[in-house]
């Protein structure tokens, strides 16, 4: 007989519904109070963040050892082994607080938890119209702020020039490009999703402004992100999707590491050159300088020395601070997630273009991190994705 959530009354699907649309309220939260440095709101929204898995993880693993369910309860265990780990790092490494140790971890567990936890959901009429809407208030926020005094904060000077990158008042051009991109492709979904023309006609200028935004950022990875999905949507027909594609994507990031240093030996980067920014300013040096660092401790890595800071590649960022182990266990995680998101096939062109999103994740991880390391903030956007994979053309509920 085979297992089913919809039947099992120990599961507690009503706070799980609960907590995801306190993620999702959590998001715009963070875009406002970020530019505007409302500092209460946006401590309040990363509370809410950890919250929220907190409580999804430990209903998911009440329900496991109720219910044996062979991909959940794996997972699980990944989990526990990351955590595990981790922590031998961390002693090992003897360096940073037991505190940043323990957010840094909460906030890198993030996104495996939604990938996690989002498997009992549903796919709901009112969640996704909910989605839909708060992204699109997340679209007017970044509209609003590009014509504000926020719009360039950190680059003024460069205003008229090609070195003039786009920030909405974000950290830098690279994190808001990486909030544009999800939001870009949220808001795609939803023009799919949506069948009203006065519907589609808004989204179709919000996506466009939302694009004209996203190159102004010059990241030089999202915009290629945006640019395949693209391509994707004029040129695919189907929604199929090979496992062994998608496990070479999740490896990408990985193998950018080893290559990625001979093609700036040889200059073959050269020549890709973007809104004031060249390949030939290399990251290189940092990759090998990180690489020697951790040789000594490449089995646990140093938690407490990189504690899964931005090494401007997903992967490094992991290897620092988790070393081979934790990279064996991550990898371990998501090829199963993203297998497991495509078990019984892309239902829905919306389903697909949410897939090549997620996919875009390890793609831009091969140049930054944060999408991998980040945290909360991230994770919560990405999960709008993860939900949208499940999408029926069929209809929903």
């Amino acid at each position: 007989m085979i297992y089913s959530i919809d039947r099992d009354r120990t599961l507690k699907i009503s706070v799980l519904y609960f907590c995801f649309y306190i993620t999702v309220i959590s998001n715009l939260v963070i875009f406002i109070a970020q530019p505007l440095q409302i500092t209460v709101l946006e401590i309040l929204a990363s509370r809410c963040y950890m919250v929220t898995n907190l409580v999804a993880f430990l209903l998911a693993i009440n329900h496991s050892l109720r219910n044996y369910i062979p991909y959940i309860t794996k997972q699980i265990i990944t989990i526990i082994f990351i955590i595990c780990f981790s922590w031998i790092s961390y002693l090992s490494s003897s360096q940073g607080g037991i505190y940043n140790y323990i957010i840094r971890l909460w906030c890198f567990l993030a996104l495996p938890f939604y990938f996690l936890y989002i498997n009992y959901l549903k796919v709901d009429r009112r969640l996704l119209n909910f989605i839909f809407l708060i992204n699109f208030l997340s679209s007017l926020v970044y509209i609003l702020l590009s014509f504000s005094k926020y719009s360039y904060v950190g680059y003024e000077q460069y205003i008229g020039t090609s070195n003039a990158w786009l920030t909405l008042g974000y950290d830098n051009p690279n994190q808001t490009a990486m909030y544009l991109v999800i939001n870009f492709i949220i808001l795609i979904c939803a023009f799919y999703y949506y069948n009203k023309k006065l519907i589609r006609i808004i989204l179709m200028m919000d996506i466009l402004y939302i694009l004209v935004l996203l190159i102004k950022t010059s990241s030089r990875t999202c915009i290629l992100i945006a640019g395949i999905i693209i391509i994707v949507i004029l040129l695919k027909r189907n929604y199929r999707m090979s496992k062994y594609t998608i496990i070479s994507i999740l490896l990408l990031p990985a193998i950018f590491i080893i290559v990625y240093p001979i093609l700036y030996k040889y200059n073959l980067l050269y020549f890709f050159s973007f809104g004031g920014k060249s390949d030939y300013v290399s990251r290189s040096d940092l990759y090998q300088a990180v690489l020697i660092g951790v040789k000594n401790q490449f089995l646990f890595g140093n938690f407490g020395h990189f504690q899964l800071q931005n090494l401007h590649n997903g992967i490094l960022s992991i290897y620092a601070s988790l070393g081979i182990v934790g990279v064996i266990f991550f990898y371990i995680y998501y090829i199963r997630a993203y297998l497991n998101l495509i078990v019984n096939g892309l239902k829905s062109k919306t389903a697909f273009i949410a897939m090549i999103g997620l996919l875009g994740v390890f793609l831009h991880s091969c140049t930054e991190g944060p999408f991998l390391v980040g945290g909360s903030m991230f994770a919560g956007s990405i999960s709008i994705l993860i939900y949208l994979v499940k999408l029926d053309e069929k209809g929903v509920e």
